[in-house]
């Protein structure tokens, strides 16, 4: 599964419509993930089965960055 279709909490992704969604967390079920729990721009949550995710055809929006820049190291 490319970037493109995995899942990745934490992570945004927009629609072929330009609506943003945020992955919030998996849902497991026997140890395996079962369910993508996603929150849209405005705050509404809903859940998708992983073949429900690839039908939405999501593409990454931009990665969460935790990295700080160090001016002394930018020049």
């Amino acid at each position: 599964m490319d970037l493109r279709h995995r899942p990745i909490p934490g992570y945004w992704y927009s629609s072929p419509e330009g609506l943003l969604y945020c992955i919030r967390a998996f849902l497991y079920h026997n140890g395996s993930p079962a369910r993508i729990w996603m929150e849209d721009i405005s705050g509404v949550r809903a859940s998708f089965t992983l073949s429900e995710w690839r039908d939405l055809d999501l593409v990454i929006h931009s990665p969460m960055t935790n990295k700080t820049v160090d001016s002394a190291t930018t020049g």
